[in-house]
């Protein structure tokens, strides 16, 4: 059995959920022991420091850095030639050319239930390229049954067809975590209330802003609001000018970073309307911060009952009420604490990459 692995998306800089997704399954496939042929396709950028580490994996460097090079010339280029039984694509569809054995990873359904929060990549090729091959893959894989469900409904994938293979806490952030030195607030803010994710309107920050602006007047707090990530559609936000200035904007940040901002956070608040998976909930987790989401989308099959969820995630109102009781309670602060640590536990990228084995072997 020959199986290729498709990690041309990545490339030095910003890495973001199927970054992330990538390079923790290539890590952990690095340590596992195999009993076929693997080779993994990576273009032009790929971390080097990265590559250094993958000792055990073989590469194929495809030499462009063109989307569309990459994915209807070069890889169906040399999955012939390289006599490749199977390729896995954690990001992309595979390409009409490609006419061997194909499984693809879909991570959430935000083509089609959001459109109009997608790049014009996404949406002129990423999504077409996807729904056309439909019929040519053997099998998918998705991050949660939330996404699952929505894979059926949207694109009427067979439920049998599509395999549940949870994510984890990403590698690097646990070892980060691992290391911290407790009791020490490295993040040099004071009080704050913490949000991370790209600033755009999925992730429904402009809803936590208005929350925040009712827990000032109301509520009286005397927290900040520190918003963590890419900038996106930071301009289409609208701050009322009473929190204007203790809203911070921290634009993308390093991990170490990250990390302190997490540990000295009052709470971590995930107001999302939608998430296949859902990363920060675990790193939040992990470093001891209570959570408050939105009982939306996979958001509750991931925090289970480490977190305190608002039912209606449009509301500014519910927001701003359970953000305010969670502050107001250390003992069931302390509880969600505990239950954090334990929830992250359950997620492990030894089961994603063995059950992802598993899946090849019976494609194959």
């Amino acid at each position: 059995m020959r199986v290729g692995f498709d990690a041309t998306l990545l490339r030095n800089g910003f890495f973001t959920g199927i970054e992330k997704y990538i390079i923790n399954f290539l890590k952990t496939l690095n340590n596992t022991k195999i009993d076929f042929k693997l080779v993994v396709f990576i273009q032009n950028g790929f971390p080097e420091l990265l590559k250094n580490e993958l000792t055990s994996l073989d590469f194929i460097h495809l030499n462009s850095a063109n989307r569309l090079v990459l994915d209807q010339v070069l890889i169906p280029l040399y999955a012939k030639k390289l006599n490749i039984d199977l390729i896995h694509f954690p990001a992309f569809a595979p390409s009409p050319f490609y006419r061997k054995k194909a499984i693809v990873t879909i991570h959430d359904a935000t083509f089609w239930r959001y459109p109009d929060t997608i790049s014009k990549g996404g949406k002129y090729y990423y999504r077409p390229l996807l729904s056309h091959s439909i019929g040519r893959i053997n099998h998918f894989i998705t991050v949660s049954n939330s996404s699952k469900s929505d894979l059926i409904e949207y694109l009427k994938i067979p439920q049998d067809a599509i395999t549940v293979t949870y994510e984890a806490l990403d590698l690097d952030f646990q070892e980060l975590n691992s290391k911290y030195v407790e009791n020490e607030n490295k993040s040099g803010h004071e009080k704050y209330i913490l949000s991370v994710g790209t600033l755009e309107p999925r992730k429904n920050i402009q809803t936590l802003i208005s929350a925040f602006s009712i827990l000032k007047k109301k509520y009286n707090i005397d927290h900040k609001l520190i918003l963590t990530g890419r900038s996106g559609w930071k301009d289409k936000l609208e701050i009322p000018t009473d929190v204007l200035n203790n809203i911070i904007f921290t634009g993308y940040v390093s991990d170490k970073e990250l990390l302190n901002l997490y540990k000295s956070a009052s709470i971590y608040v995930f107001p999302s309307i939608y998430e296949g998976f859902g990363f920060p909930l675990l790193e939040a987790m992990s470093s001891g911060t209570p959570i408050v989401a939105s009982l939306t989308s996979s958001l509750p099959e991931v925090g289970g009952n480490a977190c305190e969820y608002v039912r209606d995630s449009h509301s500014p109102d519910e927001y701003a009420k359970i953000i305010f009781s969670v502050l107001s309670n250390k003992p069931q602060r302390e509880s969600m604490v505990a239950l954090g640590y334990k929830r992250v536990e359950e997620f492990k990228w030894d089961k994603c990459v063995t059950e992802t084995i598993d899946i090849y072997k019976a494609i194959c």
